[in-house]
């Protein structure tokens, strides 16, 4: 067979419109944002529970009530206090990882615990 016989294939097109492309890319973005939830999520599983205090387990479940909200909301948006929990999150995870500093110790599941949650709640802020 010669090199012009596999020249000669057709390719089909496909021709769309820019607003259908802008859905495409839409949709593959947040795809891909949920794609990165997910893997914070199961970071999130695999932690030690066992070595957090029963108040801590209550701000993780807080935390995933609110990014439910966030989720279910029209254009993903979140409430006053979604963002006061997150500040607070904040608050402790720069406390904890700075202690840790300190002593120049490995993180802490707890705050391994607000990384995620944080990480989490900087993907929902890019889904809108």
């Amino acid at each position: 067979m010669k090199l012009c016989e596999y020249q000669r294939k057709e390719w089909k097109f496909h021709h769309f419109t820019r607003a259908a492309m802008r859905k495409f890319h839409y949709e593959y973005k947040k795809l891909s944002l949920m794609r990165q939830l997910v893997y914070h999520i199961g970071n999130l599983i695999y932690l030690p529970a066992h070595q957090l205090q029963s108040a801590k387990h209550q701000v993780i479940w807080d935390t995933f009530t609110s990014f439910y909200n966030v989720l279910q909301s029209e254009q993903y948006k979140s409430s006053f206090q979604h963002q006061t929990l997150i500040l607070a999150l904040k608050q402790r995870f720069w406390s904890h990882k700075h202690e840790e500093n300190k002593v120049d110790q490995p993180f802490s599941t707890e705050t391994t615990m607000l990384y995620e949650l944080l990480a989490i709640h900087h993907l929902l802020e890019e889904l809108p």
